[in-house]
């Protein structure tokens, strides 16, 4: 059985890209006029998906933390949605009170030393 072909990362718009970067901070919805358009949509960001892990993207960790869905909307067409993997159950974590609370301010923080210390103490 031949292997799948996957397209490399030159052939998709730099808006498949940007799309996984920002579902991952917010949910969004992309409005399509029909079923079709909205499978077609979808298929194609999960190809650009498998061409990023493929070609080792930067933003791949990113793109692997979005999950997407089709919704039907009022008006008889489809969206393709894509929101964090976690974004479902969020609404029930802080309806049980359990909220993260906001990161402190960076100009507030002590600055980190990330540089290990590789020096060689010598036996005397």
């Amino acid at each position: 059985m031949p292997r799948k072909r996957i397209a490399t990362l030159s052939s998709f718009e730099p808006e498949l890209f940007m799309f996984w970067t920002d579902s991952l901070k917010s949910r969004i919805t992309l409005v399509l006029p029909t079923y079709k358009n909205a499978v077609r949509l979808r298929h194609r960001l999960y190809s650009c998906r498998a061409s990023m892990r493929a070609e080792g993207h930067p933003d791949i960790d990113s793109a692997e933390r979005v999950v997407l869905s089709l919704e039907e909307q009022p008006d008889s067409r489809w969206a393709v949605v894509g929101d964090s993997v976690g974004a479902e159950f969020k609404d029930a974590f802080n309806k049980a009170g359990i909220v993260l609370p906001e990161p402190p301010p960076l100009e507030d923080s002590e600055p980190f030393d990330y540089a290990p210390d590789y020096t060689v103490k010598e036996d005397k």
